[in-house]
């Protein structure tokens, strides 16, 4: 039978993603290289060197490059996950890219069509709890149009990844639990396996699957045989998928699980993070870290509705609200599970996490699920209302409008620059209290401006961290050769992004600065 309203739906989601599809196309090239992308580029070529030594070692003298890729063996960070690092290698070479540039360029690209992805399993999954694509569509909209993660959709190749696959887990594990089968759980176990492949902390999703299921059978034994026969081949197939798909593990699967475990929670990153005016070890952070950052970056009306929704959650589980049903009822478990069990573990571990909270990243959605809750359930309450039941929606519907607004119209106006949103600091409070282009980006821009001021042959710089060296790489290559990396007192100019030097520079002569919200995220001094 034909409906209208489903064909308009059918439309306006139609529209959303080919927007978003196209925007990420046009929006791709613009961003800089950031600390890691080399290191994961090798890391991902390293695997890549261990598949051709391994099933073809003849391709070792047809490709010269690969002699200069360390081994596996005795690589540093050969524990690191490689669901997406090593696709891209692979792609890399089959494509024949060589130059920096189209390297880069390539990886960003594919980053972005990876949270593209991930957004569509989003709405998926919002459907199922709202039973209302308008409300699901909202979610994607709220999940897009949250700048940090917008930004980092195009070059943070391993969180914003780990996020999506953490997406479709969560998707994958409602329908298992709805519908426990054989097809269920093999889907649940494919998208299990390349979350942790990505990062161990994805052994959060079979944790959260066992959980759910205990709960099901002790809320319903007439369904203890279903469940445990299908939990059982979910995980047997899920240890040889996640194995398979991880080269690292082949050799030696279960020791080397393990020690990738261990290094989770004590990752090798001795330096500091500038946070509340002070500069802090990494491996000493205070309990309140991810908290304040995740509520300081975020929209603060998706951060009012999360305590709103949160609030209406923990009152029905909590009241025993016999309305509940059993699928609403593991939705918002899971989605309680997915948020706190991880930011408990970085707490209670004292675990090393640094650059914000974007190895959190990956606990987003249920964030914005739980928003979406407390906005679904104030518009309920809204029909309680006689008199005043117009001007309920109306503020809320304005209220959430006016939030969506001012977040494009930031990452309109600061593009490429998303990356240093702060929710409602700006000035002197983000300067003199918190990180601010941590990733460094914003070098590439300051490169491009000493390209159009500096006809130079060579142009000799200084710059005060790495990404000032790395961003040439994303730079044609005519152009790049013309940068010179030298010493301070032979620069003629000098970069700097503010990391670990929160505070001015003894240098006079400032030519060009970027700015959001009043703060200064890269500086450009002219030294002679």
């Amino acid at each position: 039978m034909f409906s209208f309203r489903s064909l308009t739906n059918k439309l306006v989601l139609f529209l959303f993603f080919s927007l978003l599809l196209v925007a990420g196309l046009e929006l791709y090239p613009d961003y800089g290289i950031s600390f890691d992308e080399f290191f994961e580029l090798q890391t991902g070529l390293v695997s890549l060197k261990y598949l051709v030594e391994l099933f073809a070692p003849q391709l070792l003298t047809q490709h010269e490059w690969l002699k200069n890729v360390p081994p596996l063996e005795t690589y540093v960070d050969a524990d690191h996950g490689v669901t997406v690092l090593l696709p891209f290698a692979i792609l890399k070479a089959v494509l024949g890219i060589h130059t920096w540039q189209e390297t880069f360029l390539l990886r960003h690209l594919l980053t972005f069509l990876i949270f593209y992805v991930g957004v569509f399993f989003f709405y998926l999954l919002a459907r199922e709890r709202f039973r209302d694509p308008k409300v699901a569509l909202l979610g994607c909209l709220i999940l897009v149009l949250s700048p940090r993660i917008f930004a980092e959709a195009f070059y943070n190749s391993k969180d914003i990844p780990f996020l999506s696959f953490m997406i479709m887990g969560a998707y994958t594990l409602i329908r298992f639990m709805k519908a426990p089968s054989f097809k269920t759980a093999f889907f649940h176990a494919i998208t299990c396996a390349l979350a942790i492949d990505t990062r161990i902390m994805g052994v959060i999703l079979p944790f959260i699957t066992a959980v759910l299921v205990l709960i099901a059978i002790f809320r319903s034994k007439s369904s203890l045989r279903t469940y445990v026969l299908y939990f059982g081949v979910y995980l047997l197939l899920l240890a040889p998928i996640m194995v398979a798909l991880w080269p690292y593990l082949w050799e030696d699967p279960i020791d080397r699980f393990i020690l990738v475990f261990r290094n989770m929670q004590r990752f090798r990153w001795y330096e500091t993070v500038f946070y509340m005016g002070h500069a802090v070890l990494a491996t000493n952070l205070p309990w309140h870290y991810i908290p304040v950052w995740l509520i300081i970056t975020t929209p603060l009306v998706y951060s009012i509705l999360f305590f709103i929704g949160l609030g209406f959650i923990l009152n029905r589980v909590f009241s025993s609200d016999g309305a509940i049903t059993q699928n609403i009822f593991q939705f918002d478990l899971a989605c309680i599970l997915f948020l706190f069990i991880p930011i408990a573990a970085v707490i209670l571990l004292n675990s090393v996490v640094y650059d914000g909270w974007r190895h959190l990243y990956f606990i987003y959605f249920a964030f914005l699920l739980i928003s979406l809750v407390g906005l679904e359930n104030l518009w309920q309450l809204t029909t309680k209302l006689t008199l005043y039941q117009q001007y309920g929606r109306i503020f809320l519907v304005t209220l959430v409008g006016i939030s969506l607004i001012h977040s494009l119209w930031f990452m309109v106006r600061n593009h490429p620059h998303q990356n240093v949103y702060f929710s409602f600091l700006k000035g002197k409070a983000v300067e003199q209290n918190f990180e601010r282009d941590y990733w460094g980006l914003s070098y590439r821009q300051g490169l491009e401006f000493i390209l159009q001021q500096d006809s130079s042959a060579v142009i000799k710089y200084n710059c005060a961290n790495p990404p000032g060296l790395l961003n040439t790489f994303i730079l044609p290559e005519r152009h790049r050769q013309r940068f010179k990396l030298v010493p301070l007192s032979e620069a003629t100019y000098f970069l700097t992004e503010y990391r670990w030097h929160p505070g001015t520079y003894p240098y006079p002569n400032e030519i060009y600065t970027i700015q959001v919200n009043d703060f200064k995220i890269l500086s450009i001094f002219k030294l002679r």
